[in-house]
């Protein structure tokens, strides 16, 4: 195209203007149609996208739907199905396991294209995995992964986390510190995969080391109020308590808060992991949580999406290619927090993750 306006702009000292100029144009609209004419295969090689999207269901069983990391999850989700016409519905369990199962059972007799799913445990909802997989319905298992494997498991490695907790405590707490070394761990739900992953990252740091003590190991059930009551009772037999190990941040607000009425914030170590929201940002801008691994669900929205697109296009069964995608980690201290660190709710409705 360039070589083709230069050979016609010579030609005016040749021939007239008028004349050069219409070969002039004759070029351009040459070049309009072929620009126009990349669009369009590149228009067609996306339409295939957006047909076989079009009308599919999907099927979203959170823990819960009454904290901000489901609804993280399901603003990006919703966002994207909105965007190419799929469907994207919710069926609560509320925290229940019981309404886990009978979630997981009333969306095998919808037959959806895809069930998205935040398991309660290992166990509960294993049966009806392999119900699924028998059935040709695929599932997306998030967070935490059952005893039976999903087609596809996206979420943390939670062994790596705990193992990044484990080594920060040990810097704070263990040989050469001047502290006590005295541990105490605040799990989730004792039967949770996350839970268990975790732990068995803590233990494998602190295995065969003598400077560290693991003075308690107690589960709060997720609950904020009842990590409160742990972290209490720890301090108060263990006045010289070096560091509290809490698997989850919406529960690790009890032990923060129970170190800050003990006037001990900053002289006991708060170890936690979560999705990134804004408030855990605050909670360690303010000294509550001296270390914390997140697993950022802003960036968990966006590969969930892109499996979702994935699964809802393939035209081979999920169950002949099971898949593990692994988040990656972020760890914040008050040294690393940026603006950039974490995420709101709001935001992520707006972006879609």
């Amino acid at each position: 195209m360039a070589n083709s306006i230069r050979r016609i702009l010579k030609l005016e000292s040749a021939t007239s203007t008028a004349r050069a100029a219409k070969a002039l144009a004759t070029v351009l609209a040459a070049g309009v149609m072929l620009a126009m004419s990349n669009a369009t295969l590149a228009q067609d090689a996306t339409d295939p996208a957006y047909a076989a999207l079009k009308g599919k269901k999907v099927t979203y069983i959170p823990i819960a739907m009454n904290y901000s990391l489901t609804q993280a999850w399901y603003a990006g989700m919703k966002r994207e199905a909105e965007r190419f016409g799929y469907e994207i519905n919710v069926r609560d369990p509320n925290w229940d396991a019981a309404n886990s199962v009978q979630a997981f059972q009333a969306a095998l007799r919808d037959k959806p294209d895809l069930i998205v799913t935040l398991p309660t445990d290992t166990t509960s909802i294993s049966r009806l995995v392999a119900k699924a997989r028998d059935e040709k319905i695929p599932v997306i298992e998030i967070q935490q992964i059952t005893s039976t494997a999903p087609d596809i498991y996206v979420g943390p490695d939670f062994r790596e986390f705990g193992r990044a907790n484990a080594e920060a405590v040990v810097k704070a707490c263990g040989k050469d510190s001047g502290k006590s070394g005295k541990v105490a761990v605040t799990l989730g739900v004792v039967t949770a995969p996350a839970s268990i992953s975790w732990e068995q990252g803590i233990k494998s740091v602190f295995a065969g080391r003598s400077d560290i003590t693991v003075v308690q190991t107690q589960a709060a059930s997720w609950e904020a109020s009842k990590s409160n009551a742990i972290a209490t009772t720890a301090l108060q037999q263990h006045p010289d308590l070096c560091a509290i190990m809490d698997m989850w941040d919406g529960q690790a607000t009890g032990s923060a808060s129970a170190v800050n009425q003990a006037g001990k914030t900053g002289k006991v170590f708060v170890a936690t992991t979560g999705g990134g929201e804004k408030p855990s940002c605050d909670a360690i801008a303010a000294g509550g949580f001296s270390h914390y691994v997140s697993f950022n669900a802003e960036v968990q929205a966006s590969y969930l999406n892109t499996l979702i697109k994935y699964v809802l296009q393939s035209k081979k069964p999920m169950s002949d290619q099971k898949s593990i995608v692994i988040t990656p980690p972020k760890i914040l201290t008050k040294e690393t927090l940026s603006a950039s660190s974490c995420w709101t709710l709001d935001e992520l409705k707006r972006s879609g993750g």
